[in-house]
């Protein structure tokens, strides 16, 4: 079963993709990207 995706989740998909690639562009690699997402959340607790 499949279902529709509304303009507005597929907007926020585009958004958050648009946010991740601008984040590892700003780290160099994906990796370092992952890294840098896990530490935030280690500190954040």
């Amino acid at each position: 079963m499949s279902r529709r995706i509304s303009s507005e989740e597929s907007s926020s998909s585009l958004s958050v993709n648009n946010d991740w690639q601008n984040w590892v562009a700003m780290q160099g690699t994906a990796q370092m990207a992952v890294d840098d997402v896990w530490g935030i959340g280690k500190s954040i607790g």
